[in-house]
C-alpha cells in the first residue's frame, strides 16, 4: 500500500524531495521506508505506546527522525506540545494517513481536519491517505464493514478535504472486486492508463 500510494505521490507531482513529511498513524513504522528517498525530515505519530515501541526497537531501519505519541481522536492533536516541537519551521510538506481512516465513522470529518491541521502552515501541503470507498448507490456517507473498519462515499470525503482548504483531490483506485477476475497485467495497465490521464487533467 505505501508504494502504491508513493508512486501516486510521484506521478502527481514529478521531481519531488527535500520533504517534510509526517506520518500520522505511522504504527510500527511499515509505510516509512517507502517515503525515505522523498523525505529532509520525517516525523512519525501514533497514540500506541506498544507501536512506538516497536518502532523504537527498530529505529536503525526506519527514517524517523522523532517518533511522538498523540492521539488523532481529540480535537486539540495538531497543538499537541511534543508534536510542535517536532515540527519542522515552515512545517510539513506532506502528512501521511495510510490506513488511518477506515478506522474512524463518522467523525472522519474531523479528523482529516486535525490532519490538516498537522501541516502548521506548510506551503502547498499535502494529504495522502488510504480510505475504503463505498459504491456509489450506497445511500449513506460512512458505513461500518464487516473487518470492522468503516467505508466512506467518495462526496464525504472530498466535501471533508474542501472544508479544510485543499484545493482538488487525485483518486487512485487500488481494491475493486470485479478487478480480480480479469487478467492481472491488463488491469494494471489500464489503472496506470487511467491514472496518468487522472494526473494530467489535474494538473490542468
Amino acid at each position: 500500500l505505501a508504494d502504491d500510494m508513493r508512486e501516486l505521490l510521484e506521478t502527481a507531482r514529478s521531481g519531488m524531495s527535500d520533504l517534510n513529511i509526517l506520518d500520522a498513524g505511522m504504527g510500527t513504522g511499515a509505510a516509512g521506508p517507502a517515503f525515505k528517498s522523498l523525505k529532509s525530515t520525517m516525523v512519525g505519530l501514533d497514540h500506541s505506546p506498544g507501536m512506538l515501541a516497536v518502532a523504537k526497537f527498530n529505529a536503525k531501519k526506519l527514517p524517523y527522525d522523532e517518533r511522538v505519541m498523540a492521539n488523532l481522536a481529540l480535537d486539540d492533536v495538531a497543538e499537541d506540545e511534543d508534536l510542535l516541537e517536532a515540527t519542522p519551521e515552515g512545517g510539513f510538506d506532506l502528512v501521511l494517513a495510510a490506513d488511518v481512516l477506515p478506522h474512524f465513522g463518522a467523525d472522519t470529518a474531523a479528523v482529516i481536519g486535525r490532519l490538516a491541521a498537522m501541516t502548521h502552515g506548510g506551503e502547498s501541503a499535502m494529504l495522502l491517505f488510504s480510505a475504503h470507498v463505498l459504491p456509489e448507490s450506497d445511500p449513506l456517507q460512512t458505513r461500518l464493514q464487516p473487518d470492522d473498519r468503516y467505508a466512506h462515499s467518495d462526496s464525504y470525503i472530498r466535501a471533508a478535504l474542501a472544508a479544510n482548504g485543499f484545493q482538488g483531490a487525485l483518486s487512485l483506485e487500488l481494491f475493486n472486486r470485479d478487478y480480480w477476475r480479469q487478467d492481472a497485467l491488463e488491469v494494471a495497465r489500464t489503472g496506470l492508463r487511467k491514472m496518468k490521464e487522472a494526473v494530467a487533467r489535474a494538473a490542468g
